[in-house]
């Protein structure tokens, strides 16, 4: 169908990472994205410019060449690293769901409550303190300071986490049983930013499971 996205990966076989995934400790492979508008199944045109990615032969995730300087560190350093990587994933969620319950103007109930859910889990991270007070500081201003989180997370974190980042912003925007316009709009600039090439539906999809799970789980509790 005119219009759908694909996206193609070739494999650099000379440039291979041992034991450099920061998800699994696997293997990363080289790989060149390219992105195609697609006719009938067939790419015809380039679309966007060429990225460089490493994914892991083991469990898939994908990072940006930044990962390489991990394969030289110590486990020590590695260590640390992985600490530090959790830091910077804690303030993207924190940051950006947050924003995501103030763009429509104020919160629900049920927003501050799947907020105050994922603080209460982030706490353990100092740095997510500053954050939370930056963005209610900002208020409807913080849009640029969040997408600032944005970029830096996006060199630091796999697109898996990435993607378990937007299904929460996904889930705050449909916790209160409406998707506002802004809101919506929010959620593709978020994808974007991400760097992520994926279909929203699916995304509110695996959102709506995720509700649906953790609704039954109260129930039971």
């Amino acid at each position: 169908m005119l219009g759908k996205k694909s996206v193609v990966k070739k494999t650099i076989i000379s440039d291979t990472l041992p034991k450099a995934c920061l998800e699994c400790d696997g293997d990363l492979t080289s790989f060149v994205k390219q992105e195609y508008l697609a006719l009938m199944g067939k790419e015809i045109l380039p679309l966007k410019k060429k990225s460089h990615a490493y994914v892991c032969d083991n469990c898939d995730s994908s990072f940006t060449p930044s990962v390489k300087y991990s394969a030289l560190l110590s486990e020590e350093e590695r260590a640390e690293q992985i600490n530090s990587t959790d830091d910077v994933y804690a303030r993207l969620m924190v940051a950006s769901l947050v924003y995501t319950a103030l763009v429509d103007g104020k919160f629900s109930l049920k927003e501050e409550e799947l907020l105050e859910k994922v603080v209460n889990e982030a706490k353990d991270f100092p740095s997510t303190q500053a954050v939370l007070s930056k963005v209610f500081e900002l208020q409807a201003d913080a849009r640029d300071y969040v997408f600032s989180v944005f970029e830096f997370a996006r060199q630091h974190l796999s697109d898996k986490k990435m993607r378990s980042v937007l299904v929460a912003n996904a889930r705050m925007v449909i916790v209160d049983g409406q998707i506002k316009k802004p809101e919506h709009k929010l959620l593709k600039n978020y994808t974007k930013a991400a760097g992520l090439t994926v279909n929203m539906d699916d995304i509110l999809a695996e959102a709506h499971e995720d509700q649906y799970h953790a609704h039954s789980a109260k129930l039971s509790s």
